[in-house]
């Protein structure tokens, strides 16, 4: 089976995810020339990037806190006050 994901945004990219750990084949057809959907950064000055849209994940975000733990990225999350 070959899955077609039409975004590659949030959405897309974790459906792609989870379809490739249950050995699906997926292809990602994003119009943009960077995957991210509103999720994406942009460089605001040379060499300095920032959220487009989303500026924050708190700490009562479970489900998203557990597909950034499953994707590998935990350790790269610090909560400050």
């Amino acid at each position: 089976m070959h899955v077609g994901i039409i975004g590659g945004g949030m959405m897309g990219l974790a459906t792609a995810f989870y379809l490739n750990q249950k050995g699906i084949n997926v292809t990602i057809l994003e119009k943009e020339r960077e995957i991210g959907g509103l999720s994406r950064s942009q460089e605001i000055m040379p060499g300095l990037y920032w959220d487009r849209f989303y500026h924050v994940i708190l700490s009562t975000d479970q489900e998203l806190l557990n597909f950034i733990d499953e994707i590998g990225l935990a350790q790269d999350v610090r909560f400050t006050e």
